[in-house]
């Protein structure tokens, strides 16, 4: 019994160490092996505390190292645990989702889909605050009575960041001996555009989509509910299908104007001579009225992509704060499929875009 305990031990942490080295990141925050061992590797910010129980409806819990899960799995079962996690750094986590060992593909770890995990009361962006913690269940189901000692999860967070993580593009060289017109024409009366960006939406590349986009100007977002209606529109489109609730920029019809004409707003005052930028708003089916998601990412990377590939895309999370003011509210890298996905408007057509449903954060790079 011995022997095979600490083989079992063994694999475990064999396991985390492997799972570490490929991208899951931060997880010997805090190890402990059910039974007898209890390890206390060097502190990282997000870690499980506890789980309780360790045993329930036919699934044991093995072990925990950051927010990573290994249980044995045996029997049709449906098991509920507790779990703690806390956040021992000052910064702001938020929760992506949880990773399935199966993505993986280790030799191992159990690689079907019959097992499946699913938190409650724990909702993706949902946010765990520097020296805080947050508690909540998680049932693991076994429908077809699958029996294995290698399944693995994790809770995935990421750490919210602000728009300085976007990527800016750089200014135009400026000329050292510029042509200079000796006697330039005064006009008594320039034309004065009244959409005439701030210096403060003059920043470039995808930072400034997003000043733009929260802009007061025409149809932004701190101008009137044109976007927000738009987006909360698709979720019950007839053409959505399994698509995610979303309007695409290169969108002709919504109502009020077009998303075309907003994308050519943003573009245009952004310094950013190199290439267009688009972008996909997506609704946040539990908070319609304060709160949506921005995708970020470059045209010519998507338009040069086959179907199914994965290119970098930005998650621009934006919330209404108390007073009604739209504001970027956590900036996240990462990547999501190309391919043709529901495009939104009036017409709901699909369009050459990314799958916002496929969107990973960067912190978490696994084997396709």
């Amino acid at each position: 019994m011995k022997k095979h305990y600490r083989a079992m031990l063994v694999l475990f942490v064999a396991m985390l160490m492997v799972l570490s080295c490929i991208g899951y990141a931060s997880i010997a925050d805090y190890l402990h092996i059910s039974g007898a061992v209890t390890a206390h590797p060097p502190e990282h910010d997000v870690f499980i505390s506890s789980i309780s129980p360790m045993a329930s409806g036919g699934t044991n819990i093995l072990g925990y190292s950051g927010t990573v899960v290994s249980a044995s799995v045996s029997t049709y079962s449906s098991a509920r645990f507790s779990v703690t996690v806390v956040n021992t750094s000052d910064k702001v986590y938020v929760f992506e989702r949880v990773i399935e060992g199966s993505e993986v593909g280790l030799e191992g770890i159990y690689t079907g889909s019959d097992i499946t995990c699913e938190p409650v009361d724990l909702v993706p962006m949902e946010e765990i605050a520097g020296g805080s913690s947050l508690i909540f269940d998680f049932i693991i189901r076994n429908p077809k009575g699958v029996t294995t000692d290698g399944y693995v999860v994790k809770f995935n967070f990421v750490e919210k960041k602000g728009t300085e993580i976007l990527p800016e593009t750089p200014d135009t060289p400026v000329d050292p001996d510029p042509p200079v017109d000796p006697d330039p024409p005064i006009d008594p009366n320039p034309p004065v555009d009244p959409d005439e960006p701030s210096e403060e939406e003059l920043t470039g590349g995808l930072r400034g989509v997003v000043q733009a986009l929260l802009s007061e100007k025409n149809n932004c977002l701190n101008h009137d509910d044109t976007i927000l209606d738009a987006v909360n529109s698709t979720i019950s489109h007839k053409k959505r299908g399994d698509d995610a609730p979303a309007v695409h920029c290169s969108v002709n019809s919504i109502s009020g104007t077009t998303m075309t004409a907003i994308a050519a707003y943003a573009n245009e005052h952004i310094k950013d001579d190199a290439e267009n930028l688009s972008f996909l708003f997506v609704a946040d089916e539990a908070n319609t009225e304060t709160r949506m998601y921005i995708y970020l990412y470059y045209e010519t990377e998507c338009d040069g992509a086959s179907a199914g590939d994965r290119i970098t895309v930005f998650r621009q999370v934006v919330t209404r704060n108390g007073d009604g003011k739209w504001i970027a509210d956590g900036t996240y890298k990462g990547t999501a499929v190309v391919g043709r996905y529901f495009g939104g408007g009036n017409s709901g057509n699909d369009v050459w875009t990314i799958d916002a449903y496929s969107w990973r954060a960067d912190a978490v790079m696994v084997q396709e």
